[in-house]
Formats: structure tokens, C-alpha cells, sequence
């Protein structure tokens, strides 16, 4: 079955996922996809605003919104029909975004990339479409996931022997001062901060800084996994994506007293 089957209809400022399953998608699987998706969308300026599902959980429609502040869209004014277009680049942008996101010619695997194989390989999802009103992409099958998954077991720690320290540690341009610091502290073991879950994931929030990483684990981790509203020091990887904190890939955690 393919989304065009479900009768299912959308305005120009919205898109679907289609999940061609039997039973529908897990909810907290469902949540995590759909929170990396809306963190693509943030990037390229948007938000993403759930407006409907159709036919349990096989189709979430989502309104593609311009952030405040954005650019996106800035080229046209306020006529009805360039507003139109406007709305057209927004959803445009969001879609490009999300299927860079899921390529399998990226080099390192993103976080939406891992919640899509994990829906394909861990919840019976056959596929996972993109829909516009215009056009309908493939995000994820078995046999694309069957090319990224192998990446998604890698991870930064991984590779830190190969490649100089300078490799690894981010530029001045990409992060301040203090992330460049906090980078430093999760390789060499001395991150401290506590463990809290933000929707369906685990998150880690560093000491002495509001932001919020997802926690994700290197595959060659065997100690206990990170327990919510405990506070631990942490030996990882902060990945940057666009000169901003994206996840922390954990080598090694244990807990402090307080």
C-alpha cells in the first residue's frame, strides 16, 4: 500500500508521513521520529505543527509553519498568492531538509536517520513515505536502512585512535568558547550534568547550562544506561550539527551522589 491508497488529502502548507505497516506505530517510537523530524524542520527555519492522523497511526499530517524571525519565505510579500508561494518554499525547504537528513550519502548517520531504521527494523514498518500535495519521496525501506544501518553502529569513540585530537575537537567557528569546553570535558571524562526525559528520550542537560541533548549510547557501551533525574559524570562525544549541541554519544557514565 502507498499513500496515495489512503484517500488522505493536503493543503499546500502541510506534509505526511505514511508508515505502510499493519498495526500502526508504536507510540514512542512514533514520538521520537516525529521530534527529530520537527528538529530538521527548526533548522531550516520552520516548525512543525501536528494536524491530523488518518487511519490509526499509518498517516500524520503535519502544517509547516515559518519560526519567528525566520528568512525562509522572505523573497515574497503579502499578496494572497505570493503568500501561497511562500508557503510552497517553506514545505519545500522542510522536505529538502528532512531527505538530506535520511540520506544514505551521508557520512555520519543523524538521529532522525536512526529513528527511521529503528521503526523499519524494531516495529515492522515496510516503509516510510514523505508526502506533499505535490510529491511523494521514500524515506525509508529495509533495503535503504540495510545500507545506513552499519554507520549507526559507529560512533566518534570509534575512530578517536585513527584520527588527530584536532580532528575530532570543533572550530572556532562552529561553537563558543564554553562548548568548546564542554566538548573538551566529554572526552576526557569530566562532563557532569543530569540525566531528563524530554518526550519519549532521554536527555542530557550539562551543569551550569539550560540546552538538552539526546543521550545515545557507542556501541561498544556496557555499563548501566543513564536513569532520569540522576546526576552523573560522563565520559563522550558532543556532536555538532550547525555549530549547536546535537546529541551526546555516551562511552562511559556513572553516577554522583547528590
Amino acid at each position: 500500500m502507498n499513500f496515495n491508497e489512503t484517500g488522505v488529502s493536503l493543503a499546500p502548507d502541510e506534509l505526511a508521513f505514511y508508515f505502510a505497516c499493519v498495526d500502526g506505530v508504536e507510540a514512542s517510537a512514533l514520538g521520537s521520529f516525529l521530534s527529530r523530524a520537527s528538529t530538521v524542520a527548526k533548522r531550516k527555519g520552520a516548525d512543525l505543527h501536528i494536524t491530523a492522523t488518518h487511519n490509526g497511526s499509518l498517516v500524520v499530517v503535519a502544517r509547516a509553519a515559518k519560526r519567528g524571525g525566520s528568512t525562509v519565505g522572505k523573497e515574497f510579500a503579502s499578496s494572497p498568492m505570493q503568500t501561497a508561494a511562500a508557503t510552497t518554499v517553506v514545505v519545500g525547504i522542510v522536505v529538502a531538509g528532512i531527505n538530506n537528513a535520511v540520506s544514505s550519502d551521508n557520512k555520519e548517520i543523524s538521529p532522525l536517520a536512526k529513528a527511521c531504521i529503528a521503526l523499519i527494523e524494531e516495529h515492522e514498518i515496510e516503509k516510510i513515505q514523505l508526502v506533499t500535495a505535490e510529491t511523494t519521496t521514500l524515506l525509508m525501506d529495509k533495503e535503504k536502512a540495510s545500507l545506513i544501518a552499519p554507520n549507526s553502529r559507529s560512533s566518534m569513540f570509534e575512530i578517536a585512535d585513527e584520527l588527530p585530537r584536532t580532528v575530532l575537537f570543533p572550530t572556532a567557528t562552529d561553537v563558543d568558547l564554553k562548548l568548546r569546553t564542554l566538548f573538551q570535558k566529554g572526552l576526557s571524562g569530566d562532563l557532569t550534568g543530569i540525566a531528563i526525559y524530554a518526550g519519549p528520550d532521554l536527555h542530557f542537560r550539562p551543569d551550569g547550562h539550560r540546552y538538552l541533548v539526546p543521550v545515545e549510547y557507542s556501541s561498544n557501551y556496557d555499563g548501566v544506561k543513564l536513569s532520569p533525574s540522576k546526576h552523573y559524570r560522563v565520559r563522550g562525544a558532543i556532536k555538532f550539527h550547525d555549530g549547536v549541541p546535537e546529541r551526546i554519544e555516551v562511552e562511559a557514565a556513572e553516577p554522583e551522589g547528590r
